[in-house]
């Protein structure tokens, strides 16, 4: 690949002072009004709170650890192409120190969210006597409080790196990034699938299923590759040049998302047909409740909307290279990661099909708006690429074959 002679522009990597300021104060103003509504809706409906709060943290949780996940495969794998785009992963991943504080309303009602934590049940369900070490209260907000803890350590080093490789264009820092992210994917494996087996298997605790972290995982990969493409665009419609982010790398961007698109459903069709074959009445309850009522709806829609609709629009050439065709599919994704979480969550406590309630929005917005604001913050303090990266003129040279 050849390389650009000029270099970006100051003004091409930061966004204006101004607008940052003012897209603050708008996530301010909503994560202070939508938390307002959240707390009432806590007084007046706690078990709905819980629930539409535990969906929402899942849903932010996923989109930041995808985001951690790309950033290390990333730097695994050495790609050129992805340089421009890296520097907006690193800073969707500073929003994880954030998780620990939208954890603590869960911590508060886990007598609401999970069965396992009902003491008459822990004394009287021998199918649980085995598992009492491991669903014990103080076991579980700890092992969640580290999850963060390893996920955010490893997002602020690999941050730290990038800041630093942008002063010193130091090329060895990237091999750095490199050796802490190889093992880094591991561990990221690991805790991803014992958080997913914590925060939402465990809403039905005789229910297992060792493909559900792995369920986790794709559903939160598709969920990053839509934001990162939704943030992208935004930056364009912001005035951000479409040099620094070109056709070439919405183009690569909209085939990992049909790739990771393609994941999703493999996974998911995998764990039910591997249920539905093995016809264990211990596995097939957690499908059977989700074929029953509105609840089958959902189970149908999902593989259309998060699936068949966006696998065909997505085949297209012209669509991967269209930033606004490509972002409308990135938000249709989204919605439909968002609503497969709740999927899987609400079925516990809404047996009979779904029931939307405003309470799903405003814990969803909370969390959101405190996760941009925390983004904005660190698009404030950095390049939006990693301007010393030594490899920043390959991708901007980049030209799909």
């Amino acid at each position: 690949m050849s390389h650009v002679d000029a270099p970006l522009n100051s003004d091409e990597v930061v966004l204006p002072a101004a607008t940052l300021a003012r897209a603050e104060r708008i996530c301010a103003a909503v994560m202070i009004l939508a938390g307002a509504a959240s707390v009432l809706g806590w007084i007046l409906d706690a078990t709905q709170f819980a629930s539409s709060w535990l969906t929402a943290f899942c849903m932010v949780a996923s989109l930041a650890t995808g985001s951690l996940f790309f950033v290390m495969a990333h730097h695994v794998t050495g790609a050129g192409w992805s340089v421009v785009v890296r520097r907006l992963l690193e800073n969707v991943t500073r929003t994880l120190p954030l998780l620990s504080l939208m954890f603590i309303p869960i911590a508060l009602n886990l007598g609401r969210l999970y069965a396992w934590n009902d003491p008459a049940r822990r004394l009287g369900d021998p199918s649980l006597a085995h598992r009492l070490l491991w669903l014990g209260p103080a076991f579980f907000t700890l092992r969640t409080l580290l999850y963060i803890l390893i996920w955010s350590l490893f997002a602020q080093r690999l941050a730290r790196w990038s800041s630093l490789q942008d002063e010193t264009r130091d090329p060895a820092l990237s091999t750095r990034m490199h050796n802490l992210s190889a093992p880094g994917l591991l561990v990221l494996a690991i805790t991803t699938t014992l958080a997913a087996f914590d925060w939402l298997m465990s809403l039905r605790y005789a229910w297992i299923s060792t493909i559900y972290g792995v369920l986790f995982w794709s559903g939160g990969f598709v969920g990053a590759l839509a934001l990162l493409i939704l943030i992208a665009y935004a930056l364009r419609s912001a005035g951000i040049p479409a040099r620094m982010i070109t056709a070439e790398h919405y183009h690569d961007l909209g085939k990992l998302l049909i790739g990771f698109t393609i994941f999703w459903t493999y996974i998911s069709f995998s764990q039910y047909f591997l249920i539905w074959y093995g016809n264990l009445p211990e596995e097939t309850a957690w499908y059977i409740a989700r074929r029953v009522g509105g609840w089958n709806l959902v189970s149908w829609a999902l593989p259309i909307g998060h699936f068949a609709i966006p696998f065909f629009a997505l085949l297209r050439r012209s669509v991967k290279r269209n930033p606004r065709a490509l972002a409308a599919i990135a938000a249709w994704l989204l919605a439909f990661h968002y609503i497969d979480l709740y999927w899987q969550a609400a079925p516990t406590f809404a047996t009979q099909g779904p029931r939307p309630h405003w309470l799903d929005v405003a814990t969803l917005a909370t969390m959101f708006a405190a996760s941009a604001f925390v983004f904005l913050r660190a698009c404030r303090n950095r390049p939006l690429v990693p301007v010393g990266d030594p490899r920043l003129g390959e991708s901007l040279a980049f030209k799909n074959l």
